[in-house]
């Protein structure tokens, strides 16, 4: 409970993009693999170990963000849209298996997709089995609009993006320094460590490819799931 009542003040008081696509202030569900992220936010006095364990991950997490920032030159989003039409819908969706994408099968939705009119519709997938080239060319030429996410935004929106990340990560970091009681001292910094983290120049990635791609083909209605994300709600 005081874990959500520290994220809920956080998103209400400070509704940045940075924190609205923190994956530490969204407790998705009860599952063990999502909370095992709290597992050590706890009342007991910080100790040496917490705070090498702190700083060894805050270093974990920059070299991971340097080798991405490479991405960003030599990879791009791949779609196969037709830029003189005009749609309507948009719909956010995984892909999780390869085979389902050929068939135009979509398991998170399970067939509602389909109601909605094909020459009216985009398909913007997040790609979580990672397709190859030769996989994505064998629906390039087929009659289906998508738009494949791979995480790529312009330089001067990446930059903007971490510099955001950095001034809030010095917020928390401060505000660490100032609290005295341990449990939200420990929150704030594991708020701070989540925060520079892959997981969530992610998740304002995504958020500005959408946005770009919705203002440039004139989409009315964006239809997704809320499993409680952070993407979700950046959305």
């Amino acid at each position: 409970k005081k874990l959500c009542n520290l994220s809920k003040t956080i998103l209400q008081k400070r509704p940045n993009i940075s924190n609205l696509g923190n994956p530490f202030l969204f407790l998705v569900s009860g599952h063990p693999f999502f909370l095992s992220r709290y597992k050590h936010i706890n009342s007991k006095k910080i100790n040496f170990l917490f705070y090498l364990n702190y700083i060894l991950k805050i270093k974990f997490n920059l070299v991971k963000i340097f080798f991405y920032t490479f991405k960003i030159f030599l990879t791009k989003n791949k779609n196969n849209i037709n830029k003189k039409k005009n749609y309507q819908f948009i719909i956010l969706s995984h892909i999780i298996n390869k085979k389902n994408f050929y068939k135009k099968i979509d398991s998170q939705f399970g067939g509602i997709e389909k109601k909605f009119p094909p020459k009216k519709t985009i398909f913007f997938y997040l790609d979580h089995i990672k397709l190859s080239q030769i996989d994505l060319e064998k629906k390039i030429n087929d009659n289906h609009n998508f738009y494949l996410n791979n995480d790529c935004v312009d330089f001067k929106i990446y930059y903007k993006i971490i510099k955001n990340i950095f001034f809030e990560f010095s917020f928390f970091f401060k505000k660490s320094l100032k609290t005295k009681k341990n449990f939200d001292k420990k929150f704030y910094l594991a708020c701070s460590q989540y925060l520079l983290s892959l997981s969530t120049v992610k998740n304002i990635s995504l958020f500005y490819n959408i946005e770009k791609f919705i203002l440039e083909n004139n989409v009315k209605t964006i239809v997704t799931t809320l499993e409680g994300h952070p993407y979700e709600f950046l959305v």
